[in-house]
């Protein structure tokens, strides 16, 4: 069975016409992203038993949650077909929240607070104006940037 979008196995979301979100990988984590309905649920199921046949590499179902849109219908059905827990949302995901909705406020306290954290930690009296400013551009900056860019993709 071909397990690929293209087939139809797995029915992606779509955000329009030229963005298609399927999956998300990292490291050892995999995050798919698809419709909310059984067909799509056994061709997940399809393709991991896939990866298995062919890799050896096992999702760990006990460690493994199923999440779905506030309007997805089945709910249950589709977590017993793929044999995982329901998980509720929002969650982190790569230290990101994950959300259904447009993020708030309050989903950034964790930014703020790793944020505060770094300039707590720093010795800035030892450093210079320059280094202050190499120091916020470099640590800050790319902390800051990684969650406006995640918080893109997902709108």
């Amino acid at each position: 069975m071909d397990i690929t979008l293209a087939s139809g196995a797995i029915k992606p979301l779509r955000r329009n016409d030229k963005l298609v979100i399927s999956n998300l990988l990292f490291v050892d984590d995999l995050l798919v992203l698809c419709k909310g309905d059984t067909h799509s649920a056994k061709g997940i199921i399809v393709a991991l038993e896939k990866l298995q046949q062919y890799t050896s590499l096992a999702i760990n179902k006990q460690k493994s949650k199923v999440f779905f849109s506030k309007g997805c219908k089945n709910k249950e059905v589709i977590a017993e077909i793929v044999g995982v827990l329901i998980g509720s949302l929002p969650m982190k995901y790569l230290g990101l929240p994950l959300t259904s909705i447009y993020p708030k406020a309050r989903h950034f306290s964790p930014l703020i607070d790793k944020v505060r954290s770094y300039i707590e930690g720093w010795q800035l009296q030892y450093l210079s104006v320059a280094g202050r400013a190499e120091l916020i551009k470099r640590v800050l900056h790319n902390v800051i940037s990684y969650w406006y860019q995640s918080q893109l993709r997902k709108n």
